[in-house]
């Protein structure tokens, strides 16, 4: 499988979310846009290549609450909209999305961990849920517009109905500074592949 995500667009409209920020509860909108590819070779069992396409358009407000050991991460998604040719994609389910709620836990080493959704197999909140799973990107100390890192991340998903682990091996790309609503934010831009 190979996912490449490209204009993931993380802009926090808060300050200091990560994992250096201050351990009390902090509460996050952020604006997460996505475009992804994915391809699946059946040819090691007779069958063609399949590529499916999809954009990710989604407006999530994102609490993190001091824990041990990291955060308990709280998302309850405003808006989504979810553009694909992906055959299991079902009508409703982006209307279905708007309210959901996504639980999950961010380690000290920031990377978020073992999402689960109050709603089940719906192909937006997957989407999302894939989002959120690379949000904190491991920055270096100073990183400024036009640097870029590589990160590595497995991600587990053995509930809802799953049962897989993907690596993704992430390309990130530091943009401009960008405000929304008067506050300051970031542009990150990935490249990621499974």
């Amino acid at each position: 499988m190979f996912l490449h995500a490209t204009g993931l667009l993380a802009l926090a409209l808060g300050a200091g979310v990560g994992p250096g920020a201050p351990r009390a509860a902090l509460t996050t909108k952020y604006h997460l846009a996505a475009i992804s590819e994915n391809t699946l070779d059946l040819s090691g069992v007779g069958g063609p290549t399949q590529v499916t396409n999809q954009t990710l358009d989604a407006w999530i407000v994102m609490t993190l609450t001091d824990s041990a050991g990291g955060r308990v991460v709280h998302v309850v998604v405003d808006s989504a909209k979810l553009v694909t040719d992906n055959p299991q994609a079902v009508p409703g389910e982006q209307e279905a999305a708007k309210g959901a709620v996504i639980h999950g836990f961010q380690d000290g080493a920031g990377r978020v961990k073992h999402l689960r959704s109050s709603l089940k197999a719906n192909t937006v909140i997957a989407s999302i849920q894939g989002a959120l799973n690379g949000l904190f990107p491991r920055v270096r100390t100073g990183a400024k517009a036009g640097d870029h890192w590589v990160d590595t991340t497995e991600v587990a998903n053995p509930g809802e109905g799953n049962n897989t682990t993907a690596t993704l091996i992430t390309t990130y790309g530091a943009g401009a500074a960008e405000s929304g609503e008067g506050a300051p934010g970031i542009r990150v831009d990935a490249a990621s592949t499974s």
